[in-house]
């Protein structure tokens, strides 16, 4: 049965390499969490994140680049600004599969 359940694991992890990769910058965790802060349903555009996180307008936009490449965070075109919002469904899913499937096996 262990054998089974650290293939599983395995798999996860697997899965969610590339995700905890773009996680684990410092950059992107204040940008995620600076659109968590805003309203969910407004969203932010990019010199109000750099404003919020107190980086450069090129930085933000080159991580914006990178979440949205790892499906974390959706926008949509206001004029010429960009409107960035989470997408939290998805591969944040995968990371909660990661975590029951590794609380199964030490439980």
């Amino acid at each position: 049965m262990a054998q089974q359940q650290l293939h599983e694991i395995k798999e996860n992890f697997t899965a969610c390499q590339d995700l905890l990769i773009v996680l684990g910058d410092e950059s992107r965790q204040k940008i995620l969490l600076a659109l968590m802060d805003a309203d969910l349903k407004k969203g932010l555009c990019v010199n109000e994140i750099a404003k919020a996180v107190n980086l450069s307008r090129q930085t933000v936009s080159h991580n914006l680049k990178i979440l949205r490449n790892a499906e974390l965070i959706n926008f949509i075109r206001e004029g010429k600004m960009n409107i960035y919002s989470l997408e939290v469904k998805t591969n944040f899913a995968k990371l909660k599969e990661l975590i029951s499937s590794v609380e199964l096996l030490i439980d």
